[in-house]
């Protein structure tokens, strides 16, 4: 709801409120974010003394002390600015309010746009004497407890516009001992949680490589010192983009945050000409009062609402099964049926075909840009394996690297302009790879025909979209500013014209790991592919810290290899999958190389995951323990009628602590039935069925699991005898399965 006073807004959300005010030198001020409050007061409004800066002629307010929506340099605001803009004449700008509407929400031109809103309140601010107008967007997401935000700037003069810098949103409020709490990485390490006090200094980070990166993910959230996991303030943020952008929060001396984020002003340049216009991507803002879990609960439902495809919350994706990882680049169509048979007895639902399957592709510096398939390792063709598959009781899947070209292919000697790259330099490979210029519109026109061309031969029900180096050889100059914003707006376009056109297409993004992993890239993929990382201990903690700003639906999840080809540590199929059982399963291993047992633990455990998936959909994800710093971590997904529950453990201990199953959003007045689901810690190449693991099971009430905790068997040490022992050994957990009982 967006309500209109005499001095500003007021947009309310289910429990949250932020209002407006406009003050009387004519900015927009952020006067409060927070609980939900029935209406704006002047008391919401903090002084503005005119003694720290300049101020406008009849004013009494120095922008030096507002609490902006926006900021300008060069009139009196030192704070760091959120708005750059210069004509050949001047680069000092002041946009005073012009009016204010409240109207329905309409979507971004070139840039995805979160879908439901209830409402678009639209600020114009109108530069005097320039022509020049700026509008500032809120969306209110009412029942998901959610703003959106982002900026449009207008050219109505006769002069060329360039804008060096357009933040999509900016925030100010006062400071109370508040932490910056992100995620920092790189290649199979990503999304490390960090928290930072925050000093009376500018903190920044974002990325300059052509994706929103590994670095650190565009999501962060700020709280208050006092903020526990389930109580105490919260501000999360997110960036609609997959492209460069940047993060700043500045503590100023008066203890005032400003925090804003929006596409990374690094050598940045957009000329706008008379009558062109500007739109910056949405910013994502919610506040809880409830902690991180509050913030986490908020982002699952508004993400699966608001952002991911109607495919992806609809249905339920299929269990998949990925070849790489058992033939890498060296296969043949019998291999491939080999592998088809044995994924259709253990009862996967889609098998996706990876690299490897067109001409001339014998390694990663070959061949990739033609996507012709090789009729001499698949003699019957893409359609003829997607025939088996079928037969098979599979769908068929397909991996391609779209954006990509090699030196070595038909498609890069036919096109050498195509690439990016600077004329006066040799471009830079990465992978055996150069990137395709998606800024050109007979390129985007290309990789769309070829991707409708592949998907129409291969049958294919879904498409994992690689993207394996970042970007590099910009040609930037004053004239071409805005290489890699446009860059990404032509993917949109791409991405969209395939989205629109099979919206029963399930798309896995996956960027050399966890890049480019952001509410952009989720506006048409279904799911999204974390890291290399597949290891039981480091892939639950990348899930552990992205599960406070994304669903877990949208987590693609492998069981791989029993020694992680990363870690090169050893762990059992069972403790792999209660890591990669909160998400979008998959298997990528020989099924050739497996023994018996496993074969039919790899049956058992999808059996499982399918009696349960929907809980992954729908239900809510509650992070109850995170490893670090705990030895232990429990993750919950719950509809309140039933649960699922891993228990994870990272060094055993010879005098271990008593084992509790204590939980979140279940009814305490319920009787809930429990049982866990039965292991085998075996050691390494054995397999001894005396050592399935201890069961579990009874009933209890809500209210046990939700206070002191339901006591579980006690794990395995030195003294132990009775036989009936939890045995556990390093890095390993169990499933715990929950119902109510009627």
């Amino acid at each position: 709801m967006i309500q209109t006073f005499s001095d500003g807004y007021l947009l309310s959300t289910k429990s949250t409120s932020y209002a407006i005010f406009i003050a009387e030198n004519g900015k927009a001020v952020s006067a409060y974010y927070g609980p939900k409050i029935p209406a704006q007061l002047p008391s919401l409004l903090a002084s503005c003394p005119s003694n720290v800066g300049p101020v406008a002629p009849g004013s009494f307010c120095s922008e030096e002390r507002q609490a902006c929506e926006f900021s300008l340099p060069l009139r009196g605001d030192y704070h760091i600015p959120s708005i750059i803009l210069e004509t050949e004449d001047s680069s000092v700008f002041d946009f005073r309010f012009q009016k204010g509407e409240i109207r329905v929400p309409n979507a971004l031109c070139d840039l995805p746009t979160p879908h439901g809103a209830s409402e678009e309140l639209v600020l114009t601010f109108v530069c005097q004497f320039l022509g020049i107008v700026m509008e500032l967007h809120y969306l209110v997401f009412e029942e998901s407890d959610v703003i959106a935000r982002n900026v449009v700037i207008r050219n109505h003069t006769e002069k060329e516009l360039h804008i060096q810098k357009a933040m999509s949103y900016q925030l100010a409020f006062a400071n109370h001992d508040d932490i910056l709490l992100s995620n920092y990485g790189s290649w199979a390490h990503e999304a490390i949680r960090e928290e930072i006090p925050l000093p009376h200094a500018r903190v920044s980070f974002g990325s300059i490589n052509g994706w929103t990166s590994n670095r650190h993910n565009s999501f962060f959230a700020v709280k208050e010192k006092s903020t526990s996991k389930t109580d105490g303030n919260i501000y999360g943020f997110h960036l609609l983009w997959s492209g460069n952008y940047e993060i700043s929060i500045e503590r100023d001396s008066f203890d005032m945050l400003r925090i804003q984020g929006g596409i990374d002003s690094t050598l940045f340049d957009k000329a706008l000409k008379k009558g062109e216009s500007f739109e910056t991507p949405w910013g994502i803002l919610a506040y809880s009062a409830k902690g991180e879990q509050g913030l986490s609960l908020l982002f699952q439902h508004f993400v699966k609402e608001h952002i991911l495809p109607p495919l992806a919350r609809e249905k339920t994706q299929p269990i998949v099964y990925n070849n790489f990882d058992a033939t890498g680049f060296t296969f043949d169509e019998n291999k491939i049926h080999s592998l088809m048979d044995k994924a259709s007895d253990l009862g996967i639902e889609t098998f996706v075909l990876d690299d490897g399957w067109f001409e001339g592709r014998k390694d990663d510096r070959h061949a990739l840009g033609d996507w012709i398939e090789d009729k001499k390792r698949l003699p019957h063709g893409l359609k003829g394996l997607a025939d088996y598959s079928a037969s098979r009781g599979m769908s068929f899947g397909i991996w391609m690297e779209p954006e990509m070209v090699c030196e070595d292919s038909h498609l890069y000697q036919e096109h050498p302009d195509w690439i990016v790259r600077d004329p006066s330099l040799t471009p830079y490979q990465a992978h055996g790879e150069w990137t395709l210029d998606l800024r050109k519109k007979e390129v985007q026109d290309d990789v769309i025909a070829t991707i409708e061309r592949v998907l129409s031969v291969s049958n294919a029900t879904f498409l994992k979209w690689d993207c394996n180096r970042a970007l590099s050889d910009a040609p930037l100059t004053t004239k071409n500013g805005s290489f890699y914003y446009d860059y990404i707006v032509g993917l949109y376009r791409v991405l969209g014209h395939i989205r629109k056109n099979h919206p029963n297409l399930w798309m896995e993004a996956c960027a050399s790991g966890g890049n480019r992993f952001d509410l952009g890239v989720l506006s048409y993929f279904t799911s999204c592919w974390l890291s290399d990382d597949t290891d039981f201990y480091e892939r639950s903690l990348i899930q552990s810290s992205l599960s406070l700003g994304y669903p877990i639906s949208a987590f693609s999840n492998h069981v791989t290899l029993h020694r992680s080809n990363i870690m090169h540590r050893y762990g059992t199929l069972d403790s792999r999958y209660d890591v990669a059982f909160f998400g979008l399963l998959g298997y990528e291993l020989d099924f050739d190389k497996l023994t018996t047992q496993e074969y039919q633990t790899i049956k058992e455990q999808i059996r499982d995951y399918k009696q349960q998936r929907h809980l992954i959909k729908d239900g809510d994800f509650y992070l109850i323990e995170a490893f670090d710093p705990s030895n232990d971590s429990t993750f919950e997904v719950t509809n309140g009628k039933e649960a699922v529950v891993s228990k994870l453990i990272r060094l055993i201990n010879p005098t271990p602590a008593e084992r509790r199953l204590r939980l979140k959003g279940l009814e305490e007045g319920a009787l809930y039935s429990y049982r866990n689901r039965q292991e085998r810690p075996t050691e390494e190449g054995k397999e001894n069925e005396a050592l399935l693991s201890e069961i579990d099971e009874g009933e209890a009430y809500g209210a046990s699991f939700l206070s002191i905790g339901v006591p579980l068997a006690k794990q395995w040490n030195a003294d132990s005898a009775t036989g009936k022992e939890a045995y556990l050994s390093d890095f390993s957990g169990r499933l715990y399965f929950l119902k109510k009982k009627e």
